[in-house]
């Protein structure tokens, strides 16, 4: 019996018995620099910036140099909706260290 198992890394694995999710994915495959997670509620000043909510997970697609805003972007509250991007303050977020913490790395499939 194969198993399809949707890792939340937009990674999809498949095959029998355990499913092993990686611990990282390069970031170029994945097409952001890192996840993080929110320390804090944000309400967006400007039109070019993203709200936020303690907790949320944001994907940070680049990283200023000049400046203490990151752009990112957080899953789509629908399936029929544009997945938000914005800037975002870089103190209201912590980046997530393991990925493991996000999804687990093995299923057990019952038999």
């Amino acid at each position: 019996m194969a198993i399809t198992v949707v890792c939340q890394i937009f990674n999809v694995y498949s095959g029998t018995g355990a499913i092993r999710c990686p611990q990282r994915t390069p970031s170029f495959r994945m097409g952001f620099l890192a996840v993080c997670r929110a320390l804090y509620d944000y309400q967006p000043q400007a039109e070019n910036e993203l709200e936020i909510k303690e907790g949320e997970l944001l994907y940070i697609l680049e990283k200023s140099a000049s400046d203490d805003w990151w752009k990112a972007k957080k899953r789509a509250s629908d399936d029929d909706d544009d997945e938000p991007v914005g800037l975002i303050p870089n103190n209201y977020v912590e980046e997530v260290s393991e990925m493991s913490s996000l999804m687990p790395c093995t299923v057990a499939l019952p038999y």
